[in-house]
């Protein structure tokens, strides 16, 4: 049953890592300068674009990815990269040979791709991805002019890890415990700060789910295995295991350890509610990663709140749309899966 929004308890340990250092105001400052790559039917790449800079950590970046600019503005697609929290890029994209022509060709049918990088669970804990994620989501949308961007329509689309971020983002619109820290506006030495100018929305209007965690209260069950204790590491330590895994790096905490109100905080599953946006799941029938459960358990739950969702399900496919056995890699899945990704954003987003 989702739990509604505005009353989940959070322990102490959890409201303690939302006061962690505010983000520095969002500026579309370079760490160097942008390199641009051209794709076919006209799709031009910026790539390295600095989102957001905190204080002690490497800038975030993301690439985009605009189409001609012409017509009305585009709507945008951002796309959250995989890795079990603790891996990969945003030019990353499971099984796929070469992901960043794959979003190119996204762009090409009308999209203002953005693909973006987000702190890993080896430099800070849940809630800093979900945190970082949204940034991304404003920043575009106060920069949508520069891109020929359309604000107010965004699809939010995440295979593996991303799923659970790009998830969580979409149930948790208008949850203050997930909220980033608001931005501070520097003011002259010794003097207030001027006042915060208002920040554009976080909130989302379709999400694409490949093969995420859905629930990490129930992800070991689902997988039938016991959430087991690990003895080296206590309740949302800053020391790990190195051989810690996804969930517990990500969680800080292993999974019998966390506090289940800070194992819910973090499961798109808790936050559903009737006001969500429609969602397109996709999942492999034989993920021995992350088990087709996770899947069922988030659609069975926007189904009952009454909101949009499709799950499609590859009856014989492995974690990534992966085959279990050969060669991992599947261009007939993963194009079944891209077509799948096409219809729903045409539906959600409309005309282009």
């Amino acid at each position: 049953m989702a739990i509604r929004k505005s009353v989940l308890p959070l322990p102490a340990a959890f409201a303690a890592l939302l006061l962690q250092p505010a983000l520095a105001q969002p500026q579309p400052a370079k760490v160097q300068p942008p390199l641009t790559t051209r794709f076919p039917n006209g799709v031009t790449a910026t790539w390295d674009l600095v989102y957001s800079a905190i204080d002690g950590f490497r800038p975030l970046q993301l690439d985009v990815y605009t189409p001609p600019p012409t017509g009305a503005p585009k709507p945008n697609v951002l796309y959250v990269h995989g890795g079990g929290w603790r891996n990969g890029d945003q030019r990353h994209g499971g099984t796929f040979e070469d992901f960043p022509a794959v979003l190119a060709g996204v762009a090409a049918r009308g999209y203002v791709v953005t693909s973006i990088s987000y702190r890993l669970s080896g430099e800070s804990r849940f809630p800093a991805a979900i945190h970082d994620t949204k940034n991304a989501i404003r920043w575009m949308r106060q920069h949508a002019a520069e891109f020929h961007m359309d604000p107010s329509r965004t699809v939010i689309w995440g295979p593996s890890a991303g799923g659970q971020i790009a998830s969580l983002v979409g149930t948790s619109c208008g949850v203050a415990a997930l909220e980033p820290p608001p931005p501070q506006p520097a003011g002259p030495a010794g003097a207030a700060p001027p006042p915060a100018a208002p920040l554009p929305s976080d909130c989302v209007q379709g999400v694409i789910d490949w093969y995420g965690v859905t629930d990490l209260l129930h992800v070991a069950s689902d997988a039938g295995r016991k959430a087991a204790a690990a003895p080296a590491a206590t309740p949302l330590s800053t020391v790990l295991p190195p051989l810690a895994s996804p969930e517990v790096a990500f969680m800080g905490c292993a999974m019998a350890d966390c506090p289940k109100d800070y194992l819910a905080a973090s499961s798109p599953i808790t936050w559903v509610d009737p006001k969500d946006p429609p969602f397109l799941i996709q999942h492999g029938g034989k993920d021995a990663t992350v088990n087709l459960r996770q899947a069922q358990r988030l659609t069975d739950a926007l189904k009952a709140a009454g909101v949009p969702v499709e799950l499609v399900v590859y009856p014989n496919q492995d974690h990534s749309f992966a085959n279990p056995t050969g060669p991992r890699r599947n261009d007939s899945i993963n194009q079944q899966a891209l077509d799948k990704v096409y219809a729903f954003l045409e539906r959600t987003l409309g005309s282009r």
